[in-house]
């Protein structure tokens, strides 16, 4: 079947030297063994948070275009995750922690059995850098200025995070990078006219239009 016929990826020895110097850090300051473990999975907490807040900020204060900017930022998202779902079916390569033992030695805390072996494009930095570049885009072509303000430090969680998975081994570099690629281009290609206007109409106002409904239903309709 096609997806067992997906194409071998490796590493270039720039990205595996990267990967190993950075990851030999980790044995030389102890400080950077307990946050960086941390650092690269925790900021994935904020975004369904970031996002509630930005679409109940709309809510509370009867404004369409504060939805919009949550269900557009959430569907820039999701679409880079299929994006890295289909290019995951075409390409394969493995883990830097599975190809070198060593990274596991004496470091409990990275045992993540429960990861997917197939690394490439990285799930985090696309998901991250999409959900950065949208609000980013979405502020500046609907002035508002909050989100403009916003996706500095979208940007600043999304480095942190990439750059940790890469310390502790979890990503090679080149992974990051096609992450970062398809995070940005991703938001870019929704904005394109034809495809933010189809996605506005099929998606984003009718989820609008029955969270509307269901909160007419619940009597929770703002006072007029």
């Amino acid at each position: 079947m096609f997806w067992h016929q997906r194409i071998q990826l490796t590493e270039p020895s720039w990205g595996e030297h990267t990967l190993l110097f950075l990851n030999g850090l980790l044995d030389k300051h102890s400080y950077l063994a307990n946050i960086m473990p941390i650092a690269s999975d925790i900021f994935v907490f904020f975004y369904p948070i970031f996002l509630v807040g930005l679409y109940l900020h709309g809510i509370n204060n009867q404004t369409k275009k504060e939805r919009e900017a949550a269900l557009f930022i959430f569907c820039a998202g999701w679409a880079s995750m299929l994006v890295n779902f289909v290019i995951k079916l075409i390409f394969t390569k493995t883990r830097p922690d599975v190809l070198l033992d060593l990274l596991y030695e004496n470091r409990e805390w990275l045992v993540l059995e429960t990861l997917p072996k197939n690394t490439f494009p990285s799930d985090h930095a696309a998901m991250a850098f999409a959900i950065a570049t949208a609000t980013m885009i979405r502020g500046i072509k609907k002035e508002r200025k909050h989100l403009i303000y916003l996706w500095v430090l979208l940007y600043v969680m999304a480095c942190i995070m990439a750059f940790g998975r890469i310390m502790i081994g979890i990503h090679w570099p080149t992974d990051i990078i096609a992450g970062v690629v398809v995070g940005v281009v991703t938001p870019l290609i929704l904005f394109y006219q034809p495809i933010q206007w189809s996605l506005d109409k099929h998606i984003i106002q009718p989820l609008i239009t029955i969270q509307e409904w269901l909160r007419k239903v619940l009597r929770l309709s703002p006072k007029k």
